[in-house]
């Protein structure tokens, strides 16, 4: 493997657990720099966001108790210098907010696969340019 194959696999591998961090932690900025300026977020309610503004619009929209998704079995796969495809998975659990202790452990309410576009933006970062979110599992 080159030294920008590497590059490629570390920086889009980051993609799909910088994502989850930035939602769990509602950081609008960090979230919405994640797109490409034109992507395309659809999410598993059916709904498609498009463009970066439009993303961080409309992840403004306030959660209900506290939110952590678990990022794993992320598999990045080259198309080319500037494209690659990427699929993951995150393990989501919501926790009731409490005053004087962390949240109780809930189980997960559901199993989530990202189907992922990437592509390397003028200035060399990587960006998700697409992002298909589909519920593997829900809760009972």
């Amino acid at each position: 493997m080159t030294l920008d194959e590497l590059d490629l696999q570390i920086a889009c591998a980051r993609l799909p657990v910088a994502y989850c961090w930035a939602f769990d932690t509602r950081n609008v900025e960090a979230f919405a720099d994640l797109f490409c300026a034109d992507a395309q977020w659809h999410r598993p309610t059916g709904e498609t966001v498009v463009g970066r503004e439009q993303i961080r619009t409309s992840f403004m929209k306030p959660l209900v108790g506290i939110l952590r998704h678990v990022a794993s079995n992320v598999l990045v796969t080259p198309v080319d210098r500037q494209h690659a495809n990427g699929v993951s998975l995150a393990t989501v659990y919501r926790g009731a907010e409490r005053a004087d202790a962390p949240p109780i452990l809930p189980a997960p309410i559901h199993v989530v696969q990202y189907d992922d576009r990437y592509r390397r933006d003028d200035d060399g970062r990587w960006l998700i340019a697409s992002r298909r979110t589909t519920k593997v599992f829900v809760a009972s």
